[in-house]
């Protein structure tokens, strides 16, 4: 995952030298397959985490690899439904440090997928309460979490910003 997210950061970047759109496309669909191959074929019990990670990098690569950041598929709208219910079900007080930006970054790509979506006020209620419980104060502040584990600025800090953004009107509503 950490190569294509360098070859998508080096294509939306202004690095000097081209890559060729449709190795990526291809790239990333292929993880993506392995990643629904896995999850759907795996022998052993995964745990909601290790579900929910992966839903999240099927949606961030989606998310970082195709042309707009708004419509929707099925397969969209399901993700974003399965990944609240792996994430419903962790139990976020016990994680700390690494386990807390991991959790953060899962969420984020979630909220961020659901901006269309009938689940997004579920997803800002807890990135609400994720940021107020792991002291994230700014959009910035999140951003610089968030690239730990992964991050296309180009794709997703447009996204994180107007996340925040929402998270900060329905504080005021409330």
């Amino acid at each position: 995952m950490f190569i294509l997210i360098d070859d998508l950061n080096t294509l939306f970047g202004d690095y000097g030298y081209l890559l060729d759109p449709l190795d990526i496309q291809n790239s990333a669909r292929a993880l993506q397959c392995s990643l629904l191959n896995w999850r759907h074929n795996s022998r052993i019990q995964i745990n909601a985490l290790e579900d929910a990670l992966c839903i999240a990098i099927i949606m961030f690569i989606d998310q970082t690899v195709r042309e707009t950041t708004s419509g929707s598929s099925p397969l969209h709208a399901l993700a974003i439904q399965r990944l609240k219910e792996a994430l419903s079900s962790i139990p976020i007080r016990p994680y700390g440090g690494e386990r807390s930006d991991v959790f953060l970054w899962i969420l984020t790509i979630g909220a961020i997928a659901s901006l269309e979506s009938v689940e997004r006020s579920w997803y800002v209620r807890e990135m609400l309460l994720v940021c107020s419980d792991f002291n994230v104060e700014s959009a910035e502040a999140l951003i610089g979490r968030l690239h730990y584990w992964g991050w296309v600025s180009l794709k997703l800090d447009g996204p994180v910003h107007s996340l925040w953004d929402t998270m900060i009107r329905s504080t005021v509503e409330m």
